[in-house]
């Protein structure tokens, strides 16, 4: 059975939701104008959660396919999205690996711990 630390699920369920805003976001900027450099402040931006999730996922095997946004060389925001769709997926698999079903429902618990995990514990999938 795998088990995440207290600190990665609590880091999960608070980045989780800003990830999905942002790449809904930068999915739209990417259908009205796809080859349009994305600029420094949407970089960065992304780039506060893409680094914490990479230190949820430093010791998963995803984590060698995930990189955050290279701000010298500020990539289009389809390339932004294509970044992003590949941290969607480590979260994914990181979620998947770390829970298990809670009976007969479709909730899952994360392993290990019973009940509910950290004081805001909106239990986040994908």
């Amino acid at each position: 059975m795998n088990i995440a630390t207290e600190k990665q699920i609590k880091e999960y369920q608070l980045l989780t939701p800003l990830f999905h805003t942002l790449l809904k976001e930068v999915k739209e900027l990417s259908k009205k104008k796809p080859d349009e450099i994305i600029n420094k402040f949407k970089a960065n931006t992304v780039n506060k959660v893409l680094s914490r999730i990479k230190e949820i996922l430093k010791k998963e095997p995803t984590n060698d396919f995930t990189e955050i946004i290279d701000i010298d060389s500020l990539p289009s925001n389809s390339d932004v999205v294509l970044v992003m769709v590949q941290f969607e997926t480590a979260l994914n698999k990181f979620y998947t690996k770390h829970t298990s079903k809670d009976g007969f429902n479709y909730n899952r618990k994360w392993n290990g711990y019973e009940g509910v995990v950290g004081e805001d514990s909106d239990e986040v999938a994908f």
